[in-house]
């Protein structure tokens, strides 16, 4: 069993941890759980046994032969050997929950697919401590992002625990933690035209929201207009914005702008 940096891979052991993962996902016999990347699957046989339903998506083909035999003795466990990105939404249909150790490279591309293209109410994850801070930001902190946005719009975001790096094989670099997840009841195709529209604005976070505005959305005249129409001053930064103010926004624009 070789972790492969290409794939960003560092496998937990500690029991204590997968204990606490098992525990925050609050699992009940009728679940179904999918999970990305289980690897040599310390994780996946403490929750096989919870559950009525699991798949897996593992994208290093080395960790086959580990996973057939957890279908074999688990005959409602399947998994698929393949980049999670690529594989359509309906294969995850009936599953209610979600877990993964995230590499930091693809860890909110998979949070958004599972957010926009699946309905699972429930994700506990590991993540490397930037990509944690990023998705547990506040307004006006330097992690604020893109990526707080994503999270925070469709779930309410917690820390579970800090997991330090000594507790992985290879070690990495920094340590992470684990952060779980829950669906807000806001309409999902409501948040995933908010995410689509106020994405871009970000690449203009350190400049003023009218530049922001002007740069990726609005002529100048209409961006002051839906600003003042917002409560939101014209020279405020985007990193400073709420989520409702920025919601807000959004809600004026599709009002006023959204069939130019």
């Amino acid at each position: 069993m070789i972790a492969k940096k290409c794939f960003g891979q560092n496998f937990l052991k500690n029991p204590h941890v997968l204990t606490q993962i098992k525990d925050a996902l609050g699992l009940e016999k009728k679940d179904s759980i999918l999970e990305v990347g289980p690897g040599p699957s310390f994780l996946t046989q403490i929750l096989l046994p919870e559950v009525s339903q699991y798949i897996a998506v593992e994208i290093d083909r080395q960790f086959q032969p580990i996973l057939e035999s957890l279908h074999i003795q688990y005959p409602y466990f399947t998994y698929l050997i393949d980049d999670f990105l690529v594989q359509p939404a309906d294969l995850f249909i009936h599953c209610t929950k979600f877990v993964g150790n995230l590499p930091y490279n693809i860890s909110s591309p998979i949070l958004y697919k599972i957010a926009s293209e699946t309905k699972i109410a429930t994700l506990v994850c590991m993540f490397a401590e930037g990509s944690a801070d990023r998705f547990l930001a506040s307004p006006g902190s330097k992690n604020y992002s893109a990526g707080s946005i994503l999270a925070q719009s469709f779930f309410k975001v917690e820390k579970i625990m800090f997991v330090s790096r000594t507790q992985f094989n290879p070690s990495p670099k920094i340590d992470s933690y684990v952060l779980r997840f829950t669906r807000n009841n806001a309409n999902q195709d409501e948040i995933i035209a908010f995410n689509h529209w106020v994405q871009p604005l970000f690449s203009y976070r350190r400049k003023t929201i009218l530049n922001a505005l002007i740069q990726t959305l609005l002529s100048k005249e209409k961006a002051l207009f839906l600003l003042e129409k917002s409560s939101i001053s014209p020279g405020e930064r985007i990193e400073n914005l709420s989520i409702e103010n920025l919601q807000i926004m959004f809600t004026n624009y599709r009002n006023e702008y959204n069939h130019d």
